[in-house]
């Protein structure tokens, strides 16, 4: 019941509140008005089909267009309306002009051809060298990451930065924030990044209190009490750097149910990948980037320069974001799906591809790649997992293996292929990662997590059970009928 009203009363409810009361209106007073006019009737269809041209023209994905043309057509004004409000628009593009590590590459003679091309367009696109000077351990759970984690924050003697998709208050943020007090006593310097809609437990007291003890704060989108054309846009980044020495990244957010202190959807399974040498340095750059996004701060990103190295295979951080076309994320999935000759094993929690990808997975499995995808047997979201499972049937007639995971929800974003590739992220394989939010990832090659990523999987696979063309017509009639039906308008989720 504290939860609840805790909710009611915070601000993202009263934001949330306000923007919708105002939409209401609007919707109301134009239907009302249409009701005694024709020719206001008339104007309405002007406008619906004149979206929908400008849809049409704009060559985005087929899926999204589809979408909001039948959104449109079918809830004139309110398609309208939520077009403005959440369609997929160029924004400012996390970027910086001065930088702390030297950007010249060089080809290296024993990367094949397929892999350098993979390695030349992630520097092309987010502006990072490959490093051979890093190396990683993949943690498969989040315990095993936890105590690990812990442990580092608390040798932290420089700096900590850390950002989040989702803080939330419990046992893991109490013993986070009581290390970050402590460290900051000690002159460490701390900056936390949240995003505004999902961490609402950063009020202003919150805020305040954590300015007081020295760590810096930065909202990403602040959510505000009328609708804003920015709205859709979130930070699903999940970023921890420490000293510039190591850093970690993954599935997992500063929330009890991602190391399995409280559960919520069965036994919470995910996973991150802590990189330690050069390539941290690059995952700070991308923080520091998104940190002067939100707060227009001009930093000094040479006094966070580190030298330390060490001998591993390649290493190379990615950033995605919705300021630009590339698709970062996806682009390099599909990558190493075309790339790969043996096998290509996937988890994540959600399973929605557009047609490029749903495409790219149908013709590996075709041409004899062992193709395998993990996701949740008990979802977090049903009406996401009723879309995702409408997507099954396509895949197993060619070939793709599915499974799903039974102890309960996998949360785990992560690729591998061949025991060469591997990519562990935030990124899930669905529109919003694709499209709409802000994703990191490191890409990596030949490295220790690459085959601890296998042998991962395969104990996965363990927990599984295998869905096939029978398993899915045992899904009852409805719930197959429902995600048809709102797979229609998965880009919109």
């Amino acid at each position: 019941m504290k939860k609840f009203f805790r909710i009611i009363c915070g601000r993202v409810f009263a934001a949330g509140l306000f923007i919708f009361i105002q939409v209401l209106f609007v919707f109301l007073l134009v239907y009302q008005l249409s009701e005694y006019s024709l020719f206001l009737r008339t104007i309405m269809s002007i406008v619906s089909f004149g979206l929908i041209i400008y849809l049409v023209n704009k060559h985005e994905n087929p899926m999204f267009t589809l979408s909001w043309s039948l959104a449109i057509l079918l809830f004139p004004p309110a398609g309208w309306i939520f077009y403005f409000i959440f369609r997929r628009r160029d924004i400012k593009k996390i970027s910086g002009k001065e930088d702390i590590r030297d950007r010249t590459g060089e080809r290296i003679d024993n990367l094949s051809d397929d892999i350098y091309r993979i390695v030349s367009y992630i520097c092309s696109v987010s502006d990072y060298r490959c490093s051979f000077g890093s190396k990683t351990e993949y943690f498969p759970t989040g315990e095993t990451f936890y105590s690990d984690y812990i442990y580092n924050l608390k040798k932290a003697e420089k700096y900590i930065f850390l950002e989040y998709f989702i803080y939330s208050r419990g046992q893991m943020w109490t013993e986070v924030y009581e290390i970050l007090k402590e460290r900051a006593s000690k002159g460490v310097e701390i900056r936390i990044i949240y995003d505004d809609l999902c961490s609402s437990m950063f009020d202003r007291k919150m805020r305040r209190d954590l300015e007081n003890i020295g760590i810096k704060t930065a909202a990403f989108n602040e959510v505000k009490p009328f609708p804003n054309i920015f709205l859709n846009y979130r930070d699903h980044r999940k970023i921890t750097v420490i000293d510039g020495e190591l850093a970690y990244t993954g599935g997992i957010n500063v929330a009890d149910e991602y190391i399995n202190r409280k559960e919520r959807f069965g036994y919470w399974k995910d996973s991150v990948v802590k990189i330690t040498g050069l390539a941290a340095v690059d995952i700070a750059v991308s923080f520091l980037r998104m940190w002067q996004q939100c707060t227009s701060e001009k930093i000094n990103l040479k006094k966070y320069k580190t030298e330390r190295k060490y001998e591993s295979n390649l290493v190379l951080p990615f950033d995605d974001n919705p300021g630009d076309s590339n698709r970062t994320a996806e682009m390099i999935y599909l990558k190493i799906i075309n790339n790969s000759e043996k096998y290509v094993y996937i988890t994540t929690p959600y399973l929605i591809p557009d047609v490029e990808m749903l495409t790219a997975l149908r013709l590996a499995a075709k041409s004899g790649i062992d193709v395998r995808i993990v996701t949740p047997h008990i979802p977090d979201k049903k009406i996401i997992f009723s879309v995702t499972r409408s997507n099954y049937l396509k895949l197993l007639k060619d070939g793709v293996q599915i499974y799903e995971y039974l102890p309960g929800f996998i949360h785990s974003k992560t690729i591998v292929s061949d025991d060469e590739s591997a990519v562990v992220g935030t990124a899930n394989f669905d529109y919003r990662s694709f499209y709409l939010l802000y994703e990191n990832g490191v890409y990596m090659y030949r490295t220790d997590a690459v085959i601890q990523m296998k042998t991962d999987f395969e104990d996965i696979l363990k927990s599984c059970v295998k869905i096939t063309e029978e398993y899915y017509h045992d899904i009852p009639v409805l719930n197959r009928f429902l995600g048809a039906i709102l797979k229609i308008f998965s880009p919109l989720m």
